[in-house]
């Protein structure tokens, strides 16, 4: 079990309009903390997670926080890694069916074999007081950092973040676990030859998962938007880059909206202009636009995070300057109103809820690590209309057609298809050999290719059903993906 340490927060507090209206302060001297993320408990209180550490040492903690309804601090626990040697941070949490706390997060220690550190995925699973229940480390022949967590209705869990591959470059991971902590499987997901790193995973109505993620592949340059819908096993049905050329996106989130469709949100620069945005769209299951908003910015004013309402309108939640801004839209992305409430300093927005009795809460943090402040967290909570925000005109909103690109994947279009669908190898592909397999592994085709070709993958005497192609390298698999025959 790690070290638990006794912290004396302090606390101010401007309460609004009675006590189901707040906006509180967190801090703790010569600390810097950074939010992560925060559940409602069953019993209405607020549990918070996030990073903690001291300018006058070399490590970092993770922290649980809990408050009442009114925002009142009811206890806070700090949790070290062994020896206090690196960095841990807790980074999302869940409260599970018999009412425990999930906590999910990292450690980065010093390796001598890494030239500068290790990353292992690491969790905990705490009572209502805060009192650890388990907690261990996963470290494998893969680096892992968990930064988004899904419990299932069991109460098992699944997690995502980044992981370094055989080559060196950096996975999407997935992994699940038992309710125990037991690792039950681990899958890797990303761009070949490229750098991605997953920012949130969701549950979709399918028994399956989707993924948003940053890849940075050298033959694009800046960063973009990659996208993973997986099934209930961690195997993809299909990935989606959002290849414009002159993005370079720095934040992208996810979640699934309550007709199976997906609301994504990213903020990005102009790479001509040096002109930062904000972009929010709803995709359909196949994670083609539907329709997509997106204003200018200044470079600290940008939206992070999304919810959808109970009736399925649309919650976005960003920073602008020193006050929180909030954009409502019904679930066309028609606009209903954009609020902001004035913080008196620069908070990013680490989550926003829509309560059981009708509120918003936002949880945000203030991102300056020059110097320690009594206010690093605010807790934020207003009615369903955010009565307690200010009206703006100031920000326009674009609607935009954005196309989601596989420039740079391999595409396989249609899919499912019929009679024949052509797979599209980009030239940056190093591949020698493509394998279609049938779901008992058995290989059905095996054909030699090269990057830059069009394949015919025809139906010829194949029954209808699901089928895996692989693209290899010299025995290595690069690309993997299932593809449909239908009737």
């Amino acid at each position: 079990m790690k070290a638990i340490l006794p912290i004396i927060m302090l606390f101010i507090t401007i309460n609004l309009n009675a006590q189901n209206i707040f906006t509180r302060y967190y801090g703790t001297p010569n600390d810097i903390i950074w939010a992560h993320s925060f559940i409602q408990t069953q019993e209405g209180d607020y549990v918070i997670c996030g990073m903690q550490w001291n300018n006058f040492t070399t490590y970092s903690m993770g922290f649980l926080l809990k408050v009442n309804p009114q925002g009142d601090q009811i206890w806070k626990k700090t949790f070290t890694d062994p020896g206090n040697t690196g960095w841990r941070t807790f980074d999302d949490i869940a409260v599970t069916s018999n009412n425990r706390y999930i906590t999910v997060g990292s450690d980065t220690r010093p390796n001598s074999v890494f030239p500068f550190s290790i990353h292992e995925d690491y969790f905990i699973l705490t009572d209502t007081s805060g009192q650890v229940i388990f907690d261990t480390s996963h470290y494998g022949s893969a680096v892992t950092v968990a930064n988004s967590l899904v419990l299932l209705p069991n109460n098992d869990f699944v997690i995502t973040g980044g992981a370094a591959n055989i080559n060196h470059m950096d996975d999407v991971s997935l992994i699940k676990y038992d309710t125990s902590g037991n690792q039950l499987w681990s899958k890797n997901h990303g761009v070949p030859g490229a750098h991605d790193f997953a920012t949130k995973v969701c549950s979709t109505p399918d028994g399956g998962f989707i993924i948003s993620a940053l890849t940075e592949n050298p033959g694009w340059g800046p960063r973009k938007v990659y996208l993973v819908k997986t099934d209930g096993n961690g195997d993809s049905l299909w990935a989606r880059v959002f290849n414009n050329p002159d993005e370079d996106c720095w934040h992208c989130d996810i979640c699934t909206t309550p007709d199976g469709d997906f609301l994504l949100i990213y903020t990005a620069i102009n790479v001509i202009t040096q002109e930062p945005y904000s972009t929010f769209c709803k995709l359909n299951s196949l994670g083609d636009v539907v329709w997509a908003k997106s204003f200018n910015t200044q470079w600290s004013t940008y939206l992070s995070k999304s919810v959808i309402t109970p009736v399925g309108n649309y919650l976005f939640a960003g920073a602008l300057d020193s006050s929180t801004l909030s954009i409502k839209t019904d679930p066309a992305g028609n606009l209903m109103w954009v609020k902001t409430l004035h913080l008196g300093d620069h908070y990013e927005i680490a989550k926003i809820e829509f309560t059981p009795d009708h509120h918003i809460v936002m949880l945000g943090f203030n991102p300056d690590t020059a110097y320690p402040h009594y206010q690093d967290i605010v807790l934020i909570k207003t009615d369903s209309l955010a009565s307690n925000f200010s009206d703006i005109n100031s920000i326009i909103i674009n609607d935009i057609r954005e196309e989601s690109s596989n420039t740079g994947m391999v595409s396989i279009i249609p899919n499912p298809f019929s009679d024949v669908a052509l797979v599209q190898i980009p030239k940056q592909f190093s591949v020698n050999l493509l394998t279609l397999y049938n779901l008992t592994g058995q290989i059905l085709r095996q054909e030699p290719i090269s990057a830059g070709q069009e394949i015919k993958l025809e139906r010829r005497n194949l029954p209808p059903g699901v089928y895996v192609l692989e693209l290899s390298l010299d025995q290595q698999t690069v690309f993997k993906e299932k593809v449909v025959i239908s009737r």
